[in-house]
Parts: structure tokens; sequence; C-alpha cells
């Protein structure tokens, strides 16, 4: 009896010794992991393009956003998303401060040879109009300070068919659109669909088939070994997600 007790209690050790090297090992092998870890800063500006993405005080949420934790999630980088005002965001990533960010590479200022990913999101600037059946000649358009239209564009500018109307955020133009202060306005079509909705314009904003022009959102990395790296890595996510 007395050596089937003790039988008992030593593989009760053993078991409880096997136990505590196991998680020494996995707590090590843990650790290593996350030592390894290689960061990664993705730059978004602060302004608020919902639905692609809104940074907050509490948190940065959007499509963008859903996009950075699919490819991020578990892999070998850290993922860290640095909001960067819209006015510094070409400087900041100039300066190498941000690793990543997401463009149309037509849309990048500078000289330095930047790496883009595959597309993994495509954009489509479309007019939009008051609810009215003719429009004026010349017809007022909202267009956002800094964002660049098409060469189309530009030529109705030019030839007075078109009256620029400077704003500072997509939303402004369909509020002015809303209340006539223009007639015309251009944004993505899915980000316009958004703020009419959120801003309940439906009955005061239409949208019209009339394509400005197409972009196509991509990671754009620096000109070095870790962004040629991000590069492939984030193109290989986009192949799996397509397949």
């Amino acid at each position: 009896m007395r050596l089937i007790t003790l039988y008992k209690v030593s593989g009760y050790v053993r078991a409880l010794a096997a136990l505590g090297v196991s998680l020494m090992l996995f707590i090590l092998f843990s650790s290593h992991a996350l030592a390894e870890a290689e960061r990664v800063r993705v730059g978004l500006t602060t302004t608020d393009y919902s639905p692609y993405w809104k940074v907050t005080p509490d948190k940065i949420e959007g499509l963008v956003v859903d996009s950075l934790y699919r490819f991020f999630d578990g892999s070998q980088y850290q993922l860290e998303i640095v909001p960067v005002p819209r006015k510094r965001i070409d400087q900041s990533f100039e300066k190498g401060e941000i690793d990543l960010r997401v463009s149309d590479i037509r849309w990048m200022s500078g000289s330095r040879p930047y790496k883009a990913s595959d597309v993994f999101m495509p954009l489509e600037d479309v007019y939009w109009s008051r609810n009215i059946m003719y429009l004026p000649h010349p017809a007022k358009v909202c267009a956002v300070l800094g964002f660049i239209y098409s060469a189309e564009f530009d030529r109705k500018i030019a030839d007075g068919s078109f009256i620029r109307v400077n704003v500072t955020h997509p939303t402004q133009s369909f509020q002015m659109l809303a209340y006539e202060r223009c007639d015309l306005a251009i944004s993505d079509s899915r980000l316009g669909a958004y703020i009419v909705k959120r801003d309940r314009l439906e009955g005061k904003v239409k949208k019209l088939n009339w394509q400005d022009r197409s972009w196509q959102l991509r990671f754009i990395a620096q000109p070095n070994e870790k962004g040629e790296a991000l590069v492939r890595f984030i193109n290989q996510k986009i192949t799996r997600l397509k397949d």
C-alpha cells in the first residue's frame, strides 16, 4: 500500500514538473515572438473620411482600418496606427516617421521612389447635384482644396462651364449642395453615399451617372528594405483574400 501511494505521488510530481517545463517553454517562446515582432507605423490623417477611417480620442475605425487588422493580426508585425494631421502627413512620410500610408500613387508628392502595394480598395469619384432637373450654366462646383480632380474638370473651369467653389472637406461640399450654395460636388461614390445618409440629405442631393475619375487605394511604403518586405507581405495577403 505504501509503495502504491509513493508511486502515485511521484507520478503527480513528475506531471507537475512536466507542466512547469511546458509553461516555461511557452512563456519563453511567446516572449521571444513578441520581442521579435517588428513595429509597423501606419499613418492615417486625423481628418474624418468615414466610412474609410475616422480617428477619435477613443478609437480608430473604418473600412481601411478593418483591412489593416485583417492583414496584420497574427502576423510577424506589430501594427501601430499613427494619427497625423492632413497638412503634415506628406512631410511625416518623407521624414520616415511612418512606415506606410494609404493613397493612390498619383496623389503622392516628392521625388522618392516609394514602393506601392497592389490595389486593396477601389474608389470612384462621381458628380453629385442638387435635386434639380437642369444644371445652370455656368455651374458652381464645390471642390475640396488639395484634392486632385480630372483633366476634364480643369478644362471646364478654364472654359467657364464650371465655377470652382473651394471647400475644406467633402462634408462641407454636401452641406453647401443641399442648401443651394453650389450646383455640383465631386466625391467618392461610397463616401458621398455615407454622408448623404448620415446627414439625412436624401431628397436634397442625388448622385449623377457622371464619373470624374477612378482611384485605387494602395499601401505606400518607404523605399528601403523594410518597405519592400512590407509590400511583399501585403500583396501576399491581398492575393490570399482574393482566393
